[in-house]
């Protein structure tokens, strides 16, 4: 369930400062797994991707081999579709792992609202919502589950739930996935 309230900044520049320690551990908790999800998805994707490869390159030795003994306008053929092949298993091997990084950091997610520290963090974004929009905005707290707030003020809106702040960290990290499968 939603709980509203008329949000006044109730978070005051010495708490703030007592808060940041904790809003740093939070962050660099967050940065120490999204390192190691990224680091896995690298060594999962160069694997499948290496497997992959293997595969499809034996195939492609193979059907080149065919084209050579005889048949050229079918082994042609052949090594056209054993290319093609080996391109969509090298596209359905990087989807699966990027598949699996979504799912990863998602579940990550939301395992936040149980850490001992997820108060202090609510308090954190609250304030930044607060900074935002001013101290009139409206507050929603969002069911334990979910995580996070929703704040308005006027026409405008901050979203801080966790599943869209885990949606824009992996935006953020799109370009570095690419890397992966270069």
């Amino acid at each position: 369930m939603l709980s509203e309230s008329r949000a006044t900044n109730t978070v005051n520049p010495p708490l703030q400062q007592t808060l940041e320690p904790v809003r740093q551990a939070l962050l660099d908790n967050a940065r120490r797994e999204a390192k190691r999800i990224l680091d896995e998805a690298r060594r999962s994707t160069a694997a499948l991707v290496a497997r992959s490869l293997a595969e499809a390159d034996e195939e492609v030795h193979e059907a080149r081999r065919r084209a050579e003994s005889g048949a050229q306008a079918h082994s042609e053929q052949a090594l056209a579709r054993t290319l093609r092949k080996r391109h969509r298993l090298v596209l359905d091997a990087q989807e699966g792992i990027r598949r699996r990084l979504v799912d990863d950091v998602q579940a990550a997610a939301r395992q936040i609202p149980s850490d001992p520290r997820y108060s202090d963090l609510l308090a954190h974004l609250e304030s930044l919502a607060l900074t935002q929009l001013g101290e009139n905005a409206v507050v929603v707290r969002c069911r334990e589950r979910d995580g996070g707030l929703i704040a308005t003020a006027d026409n405008k809106r901050v979203d801080y739930r966790l599943n869209t702040l885990a949606n824009r960290a992996l935006d953020s990290l799109s370009e570095k996935v690419v890397q992966l499968w270069i």
